[in-house]
């Protein structure tokens, strides 16, 4: 097929502003200079631990839950999880204390002597969460 002598590639610095590209411009600037009120865009799947009211974060080699926030106000999207953001009322996680050998037994089957669980918190709702360390 023939190319009509166009130029087969143009680097993006070289090509003129589009229309897209001055309405990406626009929504980083709207998005830039917002006050934001991010939602999750779905709850996330949270399984608890042996302890009731203690939920599952990081788990050995598995992450912890990841969430998708979204501004309702300019609909920026960032990605987070429940070590960071409190599912439940999107207040911000505290690092507890980590509780030591052996501690793994308590929150999840299989523990072992050398695994040790550290505790997060939501100081907003006391959402807790036990995490592999």
């Amino acid at each position: 097929m023939a190319n009509n002598g166009k130029k087969v590639c143009v680097p993006i610095m070289e090509r003129e502003s589009n229309e897209v590209d001055e309405l990406e411009a626009r929504i980083r600037k709207i998005q830039a200079n917002c006050d934001h009120d991010f939602r999750l865009i779905e709850e996330p799947e949270l399984r608890e631990t042996r302890v009731s009211g203690v939920f599952m974060g990081k788990v050995r080699i598995f992450g912890a839950p990841r969430m998708t926030l979204v501004c309702l106000k300019c609909n920026k999207a960032k990605e987070t999880n429940i070590l960071e953001i409190c599912p439940r009322c999107l207040g911000s996680m505290k690092r507890g204390e980590c509780l030591g050998a052996v501690s793994r037994e308590k929150y999840f089957e299989g523990g072992s002597s050398f695994s040790s669980i550290t505790l997060y918190y939501c100081p907003n709702c006391n959402f807790t969460v036990a995490s592999d360390e």
